[in-house]
């Protein structure tokens, strides 16, 4: 009987949950515990836990400004459900392909979430490429230009408690602990980053970041190339470009320097 009774709770929460997450669309992008109890006819307190459990999973995230939630990008791993994310920065997509078709490389839009990177919209040159960073895709943010020009422009409560975490080094090159710590630093006063080798032997990344209507650092857009495709010569013209495109998508989303 117990048994019945638990399997019967555990349906209608799992019924509830999907509930709440087809609540949202594209003209619907956050939703408050009121508005979803309200758009459900559910207790507040139903409504608070089963936010918290997506939340916990990835499939909601909290804005901490608005103490509303909009879907995670781990939504993305159930069967290519396209995320509000994509619909936002789609206009962006010829800027993207255009980068990735010039230089020769792959380019990602990709934000930080449940403190991981998520790509979610990328470009692939014809004839390209080895590099596995597909759309949800996620990485560590310390390992890679995209992540680190994120956190870099985050409030220093969010870049200690990241880099006083237990951090990976995947190479002899990945920075964690104060290396981290004033590498963030520099990429803040410069405005971009780069990182070589520090996610795969041989691979170079390269970052700026893209800012919202209110200014705030929300994603980034990189270009990741192997070594032996690009010289140091080359630097110079690939951040320019990405620095030119981070702008014109931060327009996109309404911020104007």
């Amino acid at each position: 009987m117990t048994s019945s009774i638990n399997n019967k709770t555990n349906l209608s929460s799992v019924k509830n949950a999907l509930r709440l997450l087809r609540l949202y669309r594209t003209d619907r992008a956050e939703l408050g515990i009121t508005d979803i109890a309200k758009l459900l006819d559910l207790p507040k307190s139903t409504v608070h836990r089963l936010a918290q459990e997506l939340v916990n999973e990835g499939f909601l995230i909290k804005r901490s400004h608005t103490n509303k939630y909009r879907l995670g990008l781990s939504i993305l791993t159930l069967g290519g459900i396209i995320h509000i994310q994509y619909e936002l920065y789609k206009e962006a997509h010829p800027k993207v392909e255009h980068l990735s078709n010039f230089f020769g490389q792959v380019v990602n839009l990709c934000l930080i979430e449940n403190k991981k990177i998520v790509y979610f919209l990328q470009c692939i040159p014809h004839a390209q490429t080895e590099i596995t960073t597909a759309m949800g895709f996620t990485k560590d943010v310390h390992c890679t230009a995209e992540g680190q020009v994120i956190l870099a422009h985050q409030h220093v409560t969010t870049i200690n408690q990241y880099v006083q975490q237990p951090l990976k080094k995947y190479t002899p090159y990945t920075h964690i602990g104060e290396a981290l710590r004033q590498q963030l630093e520099n990429i803040y006063k410069q405005g971009f980053a780069v990182t070589e080798h520090t996610y795969s032997i041989g691979y170079i990344s390269f970052a700026y970041p893209i800012r919202d209507y209110t200014g705030s650092v929300v994603s980034a857009i990189t270009l990741i190339a192997h070594e032996s495709t690009i010289s140091k010569d080359d630097y110079t013209v690939i951040l320019e470009e990405l620095k030119n495109a981070a702008a014109e998508i931060s327009e996109l989303l309404g911020y104007y320097s």
